[in-house]
């Protein structure tokens, strides 16, 4: 069938006016093609490889060709001429909210080619909707907003207006106007101070402006409070200017916790700007749901929200309330509302009224129940260690809904909900194994869950007094998970934590066994999540303790051990250890694996291989002697030859003369014959026969040999010849 182009398949039939509905029809219609494009190819066809063209192209494309090349491009992995089949990529399901906010961009930038009175009028209209949304679900009244492609932007935005406040001779003076009086900014998460630090690099601020605030545990709250206080009151002292607190707002890993509250009180009793960031934001729509009062929901001076993040939807700009002050209109080059600017809304103002305020809410209180829901089922399980802080006041099994129509809890609301789980694998007797090794398996656990269930997003991640953990976001890029997939995700996880105990279990009856083993030596793999690893010594390496003059060909022969193992068994792989010497790892195990059985399998494979190896050496030292004694015996037939023909006849010219008037019978005893080896006897013999006769002929000694069993290669030997041929003496 032949190809539609662009410009005839992506037209819609609608009138010359109708440039939306057909701009909407052609975005479409690129999307459904690249969908379709993974589905349809067979490997039969060919996609295009991308190389960078140092010049433009002389004659015109049609569009069709370009978006040809693009589909290509997004569709294959492979974008080397190297690669021979193409890697097709996995494009993300787009829902129809998804599309409209791809489409989304696409309008916003028809927009800004419309005439200009009618671009800003459409721009700030789109700004004035979208910030009256936001307003609704976060419980800010009169505040400001800013729509940024990038939340760093956002905040970054936010704080030179802070500095304007503060200093008003800032955008002036510059750095100078802190001479006196220098800023502060307050973080008391690891992630905060990432931002912290993009601040000052941003706005030319040393980092010595930069403060901590350590978190404490949540009977300590009255305790963390004094520190933030004494810390203050030393700045002030210090004559400088506390400005800027960044509080992270998410589920802590305990025993720490974040007290929103607290932090609150503080920064209003010291004019400190309180600003949060965090995915436990999202409990504030939750609460004006309930009819609350928005001065009792609002937590912060302003708050950084990324709904695209939080619903799953690409392509949103992430959004910054903040506060308004009647002064921020005298500093437009920080406020400014501009066509460009405001016309980020757009994707943001088509979601949200695509998905309606009652989707949000409900989709906001499934994720945060669906991390109670996990809490309450890891709980329960004793080779896990939850390490987030657990929701609820202490009753995990209480709703989202129930918990915060408490009214003792609003003000504390963001310690008692949790927005996200962590939890890791700790096996029994752990103080009997290294944190190296408990970090190797719950990477090894959160890998298996991701293959296996990716609907789940269980992802590792590294905590500083925890090593590597396992963690549950649901606000972080993730969809609405069924009953269905949860009960599949419950099965796979008992599945892998019962292997994952097996392992530890039968490691130590590993050791055990490997004691008693005379040609196996247990290796230590820190980072290996198998059972472990064994080198494969022969025993007479054994004895002389020649590993290290041995050590490549110990490599080379493990190395053959376990090529013959993943015959039989994938689980088997080569490993090695910190001293460069090759080994064989185990992989994971069940309860139904014997470990006296695997490792008679590897003696058994690793005896075979040992044996064939001496067998290969011994031959190639019949070879070798063979050729040495070949060589000598062709040397002195040489001599004798040059001694009967006599030497006037190796003389130049005259020697031509001496075989024009005598010459040399061929077929004479003098010409050297070529020698064979017979492998299997260990004798070299003549091959006059093969050549005059075209027939292997075989000597007596090979015949007699060759009735008789080999054990081993024998020494070669020069066969007796028989009476009706040439003596030559055997050369031994």
């Amino acid at each position: 069938m032949e190809e539609k182009t662009l410009d005839d398949s992506l037209k819609p039939n609608v009138p010359l006016n109708g440039h939306v509905p057909e701009l909407e029809f052609q975005v479409s219609t690129v999307l459904n093609r690249l969908e379709e494009a993974v589905e349809r190819f067979d490997g039969k066809g060919t996609i295009t490889s991308l190389k960078v063209n140092q010049t433009l192209n002389s004659s015109a494309k049609p569009p069709h060709e370009i978006i040809n090349i693009i589909q290509d491009a997004i569709v294959n992995l492979n974008l080397s001429k190297d690669e021979e089949e193409p890697n097709l990529a996995i494009l993300p399901a787009l829902r129809d909210v998804d599309r409209l906010s791809l489409l989304s961009h696409s309008l916003k930038q028809y927009i800004l080619c419309l005439d200009l009175a009618h671009s800003e009028y459409l721009t700030n209209w789109i700004h004035n909707e979208t910030t009256n949304c936001i307003k609704q679900l976060f419980g800010f009244t009169d505040c400001g907003i800013s729509f940024d492609n990038n939340h760093l932007e956002g905040i970054l935005n936010l704080f030179r207006l802070l500095l304007l406040r503060k200093y008003r001779t800032y955008n002036h003076d510059g750095f100078e106007a802190f001479a006196q009086n220098e800023p502060v900014i307050y973080y008391n998460t690891p992630s905060m101070f990432v931002v912290a630090q993009y601040l000052c690099s941003c706005t030319g601020l040393p980092s010595k402006f930069i403060r901590e605030v350590p978190l404490f545990t949540s009977s300590k709250k009255t305790e963390e409070m004094e520190v933030f206080k004494r810390i203050v009151e030393e700045d002030k002292n210090n004559h400088k200017v506390p400005l800027l607190f960044l509080s992270g707002a998410e589920s802590q890993i305990v025993p720490y916790i974040c007290n929103v509250s607290g932090i609150r009180s503080v920064c209003k009793e010291y004019s400190i700007w309180l600003h949060l960031v965090g995915s436990s934001i999202a409990i504030l729509p939750i609460l004006l749901s309930k009819q609350l009062d928005e001065q009792s929901v609002q937590s912060a001076d302003s708050i950084t929200v990324s709904l695209g993040s939080w619903l799953k939807i690409p392509a949103l700009p992430s959004v910054t309330l903040y506060n308004r002050n009647k002064d921020d209109e005298t500093f437009p080059n920080v406020v400014e509302n501009d066509i460009i600017k405001n016309s980020i809304a757009l994707p943001l103002w088509t979601t949200l009224k695509s998905l309606g305020y009652d989707k949000i809410i409900s989709d906001f209180i499934e994720k945060f129940e669906s991390c109670q829901r996990l809490y309450n089922r890891l709980e329960k399980i004793g080779s896990l260690k939850l390490i987030s802080q657990p929701p609820g006041e202490g009753n995990t099994n209480i709703s989202v809904t129930d918990l915060i129509s408490k009214p003792s809890v609003q003000s504390d609301v963001f310690e008692l909900v949790c927005s996200s789980v962590v939890f890791k694998f700790l096996p029994e007797n752990n103080d009997m194994w290294s944190s190296s090794y408990c970090d190797k398996l719950n990477s090894w656990l959160s890998q298996v869950l991701h293959r296996e269930l990716p609907v789940v997003p269980i992802s590792a991640m590294e905590s500083k007094d925890n090593g590597t953990v396992l963690r549950y976001a649901p606000f972080a890029n993730t969809p609405l998970i069924s009953s269905a997939d949860w009960q599949s995700f419950y099965a796979c996880l008992d599945q892998q934590l019962e292997i994952l105990k097996s392992t530890v279990a039968q490691k130590e009856a590993l050791y055990k066994v490997i004691q008693n083993s005379a040609c196996l030596k247990l290796v230590e793999l820190p980072d290996w999540a198998g059972l472990g690893g064994v080198r494969y010594i022969p025993e007479a390496w054994v004895a002389d303790s020649s590993e290290e003059a041995n050590k490549d060909e110990l490599n080379r022969l493990n190395l053959q051990i376990v090529q013959q193992l993943r015959n039989t068994d994938s689980a088997f792989s080569i490993g090695e250890s910190r001293d460069g010497f090759a080994c064989i790892r185990f992989g994971m195990v069940g309860w139904d694996s014997d470990v006296t059985d695997l490792i008679s399998l590897v003696e058994t494979v690793g005896k075979q291989e040992e044996d064939s190896w001496n067998f290969i050496d011994t031959m190639a030292e019949v070879v070798k002697k063979g050729i040495e004694t070949a060589t000598l015996d062709l040397q002195k037939e040489n001599e004798e030859k040059l001694w009967q023909e006599g030497i006037l006849r190796h003389v130049p010219v005259f020697g031509n003369i001496m075989n024009w008037w005598s010459p040399i019978n061929k077929d004479g005893v003098g010409g050297v014959k070529g020698r064979s080896l017979d492998l299997t006897a260990g004798v070299i013999e003549s091959t006059e026969n093969i050549y005059r006769y075209h027939m292997q002929g075989a000597s007596k000694v090979s015949k007699s040999s060759s009735q008789s069993s080999v054990q081993a290669p024998p020494t070669p030997t020069l066969a007796v010849k028989s009476d009706n041929e040439e003596s030559t003496p055997a050369v031994q």
